[in-house]
């Protein structure tokens, strides 16, 4: 995740109207693109779980798969991207959102101890589904800047 927000910023970098906005809106955009595949990538997992391997229905606490393992562990790694970048940027831009630090920090919490203990990937990979407007959410954002 770290590599596509340097993706994100080298590929934006010559773009006009990404050179136009304001500090916090660059760093925003860049956060963007990776927020975005995230969202591609939890919907394909859920649909993936519901649809063509519903293994993990057969018992929803102890079951798990290899790509529920996966999907898990790139959850975890995009929360620490996610808390990493949150914070970084209260740092630089002197400012705190209590609600969005607890959404991260639980999330990183909840799915390291899925991670953790083996159990319950039913539940993480499919509430995964839940991300499926965030692409969406970050090309309007981005349509909006552009204008």
């Amino acid at each position: 995740f770290f590599a596509m927000f340097g993706l994100s910023y080298l590929v934006s970098f010559h773009s006009s109207t990404y050179r136009s906005l304001k500090t916090k809106e660059k760093v925003f955009w860049c956060l963007a693109f990776p927020r975005a595949l995230f969202g591609v990538f939890c919907t394909f997992i859920s649909c993936w779980h519901i649809f063509v391997d519903p293994i993990l229905f057969e018992d929803v606490v102890n079951t798990s798969t290899f790509s529920s393992h996966f999907a898990v562990d790139v959850v975890v790694g995009f929360f620490i991207f996610e808390c990493t970048a949150f914070f970084s940027s209260n740092i630089v831009f002197r400012e705190f959102n209590m609600i969005l630090a607890a959404h991260h920090l639980l999330s990183l919490l909840g799915f390291g101890a899925i991670v953790y203990s083996e159990k319950i990937h039913f539940f993480s990979t499919i509430s995964l589904l839940n991300e499926m407007t965030t692409p969406f959410s970050c090309l309007c954002w981005m349509l909006i800047k552009a204008k």
